[in-house]
């Protein structure tokens, strides 16, 4: 895993992962006006808000690079309460001699 972080002559700085753009723990790019853009993988991703912010506050939902509604986006990504509690949460289940843990999404 090579990691690089870059800033150019305007400020813009840029987290790499194995040369794609790539950070988990916040914007992989921004810029001094304010523009944010997170990325996982090359992509743009973001499960806790917008994947960009540009730099007048408009903002753009985005999980692995596909553009989604504010609502949309919520929707995919919120836990659903009910799973938490489920009785089946935590047990095995043993497929074709897998293993498998029930876990919520």
């Amino acid at each position: 895993m090579t990691t690089k972080i870059v800033t150019d002559e305007y400020g813009t700085v840029r987290h790499y992962e194995n040369g794609q753009l790539h950070r988990v723990d916040g914007p992989a790019v921004t810029n001094s006006d304010g523009y944010q853009a997170w990325y996982q993988n090359g992509k743009f991703h973001h499960t806790d808000g917008p994947a960009v912010i540009d730099s007048d506050g408009t903002k753009y939902y985005f999980l692995n690079d596909e553009l989604l509604t504010e609502a949309e986006h919520k929707r995919r990504t919120q836990s659903v309460p009910e799973l938490q509690t489920h009785p089946l949460k935590g047990q095995i289940l043993e497929i074709n001699g897998y293993r498998y843990r029930l876990t919520p999404e």
